[in-house]
């Protein structure tokens, strides 16, 4: 968070740096003093980034543009070390300025021939920008610095590149000027000149005095006049007191485009645009009645190809001695190229101050007020942007020329006053917080305020936000220390750095200190990347060091160092805090493996039972099988009415235990994972019919009835396991009729109208009794091995609490879901389930 303030405030005083910078150059161009203003704007440049050294090179006149020569030079220790034109940069780089390329520059980095030349000036690193005059070449301005390779930034070099730009505008204004203003000077001399050789020539003619000794001169000096009048650089024309021209010189055609006779008794209110023609006439109606002798104006002129052109007019009115004004004598001066730059400057002044307005920064500056010892005791608002306004409720006007202390609230200001004042004096940069109560606000101020000139210049941000997150966060870390001090385990908060922010004091025991590499507190530091065995993948700070890199996570990673086993943990907190805990789980690993090697000896043993089980039943239903046989066999013979009652039971019971051993047979075989599905054609109405025939005679001894409801639109045979699906039927039935004491069992097989492929059908089989119906709590556990919906019934009705289980796991290998049981107690139940079977023939 310190390091986040210092870069914050190092960005801030780089900005205002550049500001202030650009502030005094433009400052200085408006001024333009040749003794003065080169040297002090590569003061301003070299400061504002850090540099030892500053030059601004030239272009030698006409010669060729790699030919330069110094204008300027300044030093940081009073001393250039390049005082001629050997200090030049080699012709590879000169040709890039040349081509309008930007030059920064390690000198390290460079062509041995570029880095030539600065290998006994001891430069680090250049920053260079050229200057662009009416789209030539003009030179360049170079920045040097001694000491850092890394000194210059891209703000500094679009900081550069606005000083150079402020640069070339000055130097095309100022030629423009000079070179107008020569011009004028020149021209106006050699017309007043004329126009007293003009004033006496017409006196001459007018009073008929006979040529004298000296008509030579005068018709010399008429000849001298129609060369000027014909060969100026302006345009001279004579109207009448109408606006209708009577003559004009020969540069009329070059400028306007309009040939002499196009102009000659035209008006001038023709050629010059409509907001002017009102302020013409005006002046044409003061001439007439000789209120006007001289007038000095501007106007906009529509040249012939209809280019508009500037011009900056002179008229004087010519008297003859005695007489009214008669004609208007004008010279038309083209000043289209100084508006242009005029214009230009205006978008230059413009874009200053929308640079000082486009922040949401208040941006001030003040005057300083003195007392009659020298002494300040005040200060005068002097510009304000529109962020200031904002914060002050107050516009420019009312502030600019007026006193800070009266027009701030001296809770607000009273506290920083003496600090501006010391600003001031000692040119020592100010920055400070300040709490900012100003009618219904309570803002917090960062100040940043710098003396320019004999100006004290001054930003306040609003970091009312910030210093409440500053507030958030202070007090986030202090419960997070809090909390990392309740973990039972080392535990860090760092930054994307691995630098540690705060820790537990399990942590500390093991040498955590703030601002440390946490990764060394494991020994892992760089030299481990390039171990030739150090495998990346399995290393678990070499992967973290990517997610530190893009802000995402790692949970549980297994790392071993030393004999511990760890789980390491790196969960991103936000922005770029991470919590990094790591838990010893040596132990637990121990206790697994006993867990493992435990659960290992009972799932072998249970092998073993299941395959005791399993063996054990397949010899019982051998020696079974034969039993049931010959109880057959016997009942084929004649036996007395007590001994098939006898031979009855025996078969009874044998056939129960042999099911008995079927249903365990196939518990075993399901819960080995043994049970196969055969997939043969077979017709479903066979099939249930053969297992409706098993239980009639049951029925008829319990008076129950038996029916079957088959959907005859099942005309087909199907594909699935046959003896399966008659083992999940009879199951059902059989406990249907079992649980029915009288009523009726109804067995119903429906075609299900959903959509599916022609080749399948889904198909229904309900098990529908009126027995004794099972309560919903117990209906829950019926699928459970060896469960009945009630213990009494097993001695009641008999059986394994095995035939459910078998018969749902037997229809979810058909291709159903399960069995599903609707049930009331005293109100019978439907045992239901639904199998997706593959057509097979019609029937």
């Amino acid at each position: 968070m310190q390091n986040s303030k210092v870069k914050t405030r190092k960005r801030i005083v780089n900005s205002q740096a550049y500001l202030d910078a650009l502030i005094e150059v433009n400052h200085k161009l408006l001024k333009f003093d040749d003794n003065d203003f080169y040297p002090d704007m590569l003061e301003l440049l070299a400061l504002s980034t850090n540099s030892e050294h500053a030059y601004y090179f030239e272009t030698a006149g006409d010669s060729h543009e790699y030919v330069l020569k110094i204008r300027s030079r300044w030093s940081k220790d009073g001393s250039p070390d390049i005082t001629d034109e050997s200090g030049l940069l080699s012709s590879g780089l000169l040709k890039q300025l040349s081509c309008g390329k930007m030059l920064s520059k390690k000198v390290s980095k460079l062509k041995a021939a570029d880095r030539e030349m600065f290998s006994d000036r001891r430069v680090a690193s250049c920053l260079a920008v050229p200057i662009t005059v009416s789209e030539k070449y003009h030179g360049y301005i170079r920045l040097d610095n001694l000491t850092d390779e890394n000194n210059y930034s891209t703000a500094d070099a679009n900081f550069l590149k606005s000083a150079a730009k402020l640069l070339s505008i000055a130097i095309e204004y100022r030629a423009s000027y000079d070179k107008l203003q020569a011009s004028h000077h020149e021209l106006r001399n050699l017309f007043y000149e004329k126009i007293n050789q003009l004033e006496k020539l017409s006196k001459t003619i007018k009073s008929n005095v006979a040529p004298s000794a000296s008509d030579k001169t005068v018709s010399r000096q008429n000849y001298y006049f129609n060369q000027f009048f014909n060969n100026t650089r302006d345009i001279i024309y004579i109207t009448d007191l109408e606006g209708n021209f009577l003559s004009v010189n020969s540069f009329v055609e070059c400028l306007t485009g309009y040939k002499r006779e196009e102009i000659i008794s035209k008006n001038i209110i023709n050629f010059i645009m409509p907001e002017y023609v009102t302020i013409y006439k005006k002046m044409l109606e003061m001439a007439q009645v000789g209120l006007l002798n001289q007038a000095n104006y501007e106007i906009k002129f529509k040249s012939k190809t209809g280019e508009i052109l500037y011009f900056e007019i002179n008229n004087y009115v010519i008297s003859p001695a005695g007489e009214k004004p008669s004609e208007i004598l004008g010279i038309a001066r083209n000043i289209s190229e100084l508006k242009n730059n005029e214009k230009k400057i205006n978008s230059l002044k413009n874009d200053f101050y929308g640079v000082i307005n486009s922040p949401t920064d208040a941006i001030m500056s003040f005057k300083p007020k003195y007392d009659q010892n020298n002494k300040i005791i005040d200060f005068e608002w002097a510009i304000l942007n529109n962020a200031a306004e904002k914060l002050l409720d107050k516009k420019s006007g009312e502030l600019i020329g007026r006193s800070m202390l009266e027009n701030l609230d001296n809770n607000s200001i009273e506290s920083l006053f003496d600090r501006f004042v010391h600003t001031y004096e000692s040119h020592i940069p100010l920055y400070y917080e300040h709490n900012y109560k100003f009618k219904d606000m309570n803002l917090w101020l960062r100040v940043s305020a710098i003396r320019h000139n004999d100006s004290l210049i001054m930003s306040l941000s609003d970091v009312t936000y910030q210093k409440q997150s500053e507030k958030e966060l202070q007090e986030q870390l202090n419960f997070n220390e809090i909390l990392l001090d309740s973990l039972p385990y080392p535990a860090l908060l760092i930054n994307k750095d691995r630098r540690i922010l705060a820790f537990n004091q399990i942590a500390r025991d093991l040498g955590a200190s703030y601002e440390t590499d946490c990764w060394e507190l494991f020994n892992h530091d760089k030299g481990c990347r390039n171990k030739l065995f150090h495998e990346l993948s399995n290393c678990f700070f070499c992967y973290a060091d990517n997610c530190l890199e893009n802000r995402s996570s790692v949970k549980c990673f297994e790392q071993n160092i030393g004999n511990k086993n760890l789980l390491m943990n790196l969960l991103h907190i936000y922005d770029d805090i991470f919590l990094y805990f790591a838990i010893d789980i040596t132990e637990s690993k121990k206790m697994l493996t006993q867990i493992e090697y435990a659960n290992a000896k009972v799932q072998k043993s249970d092998n073993l039972k299941r395959q005791f089980l399993c063996n054990m039943s397949h010899e019982l239903r051998t020696p079974m099988n034969i039993i049931i046989g010959f109880a057959e066999l016997l009942s084929e013979t004649s036996l007395e009415g007590e001994q098939k009652e006898y031979l009855k039971q025996i078969k009874t019971s044998s056939l129960n235990l042999l099911s008995i051993i079927n249903d365990i047979i196939d518990f075993s075989n399901i819960e080995a994972e043994r049970l196969e599905i055969k997939n043969e054609e077979f017709s479903l109405i066979d099939t249930l019919e053969e297992a409706i025939s098993k239980n009639i005679e049951l029925c008829e001894s319990k008076n129950l009835k038996l029916l079957l409801n088959f959907d005859q639109k099942i005309n087909f045979k199907v594909y699935s396991d046959q003896e399966r699906l008659k083992q999940v039927l009879l199951n059902l039935i059989n406990n249907a009729v079992k649980f029915t004491e009288h009523g009726k069992v109804c067995v119903n097989v429906t075609l299900e109208p959903v959509e599916t492929a022609e080749n399948r059908a889904v198909i229904k089989f309900e098990i529908i009794d009126e027995g004794i119906g099972i309560d919903e709590e117990k209906q829950k556990e019926l699928f459970s091995p060896f469960m009945q919906a009630d213990t009494s019934l097993t001695r009641r009705f008999g059986g394994t609490g095995l035939g459910l289980t078998i018969s749902n796991h037997l229809v979810r290998l058909l291709g159903s879901s399960k069995i599903f049981c609707e049930s009331k107690p005293s109100q019978g139940s439907n045992f239901y389930f639904v199998i997706d079977f593959l057509k097979g023939g019609n029937l």
